[in-house]
């Protein structure tokens, strides 16, 4: 006697593939937002601190940490620096 076994295997509908679909799409986006608000807050604190550097002799410290690091080819500090310089003025 032989018995035949079938397993089930769920199949995803028309209706259930497009619903998986958009929810992975929203939790990117959720993802990219967080990341991003992360990143703009990062850069918020460091202009925060680096704005203590009022006089001509912190800017020029400034200046030479600048001139040492490699970031200074970074549009995102240079503008950064920028800010804080006619902050200063």
């Amino acid at each position: 006697m032989t018995t035949t076994s079938h397993v089930s295997v769920p199949q995803q509908t028309a209706q259930t593939a497009p619903a998986a679909r958009s929810a992975s799409l929203w939790a990117t986006v959720r993802d990219v937002y967080r990341e991003r608000r992360a990143a703009r807050a990062y850069f918020q604190r460091i202009e925060r601190e680096l704005a203590t550097y009022t006089t001509p002799s912190d800017l020029a410290e400034l200046d030479a940490m600048i001139e040492r690091s490699d970031i200074g080819a970074d549009t995102v500090y240079t503008k950064m620096i920028e800010r804080i310089r006619l902050r200063a003025a």
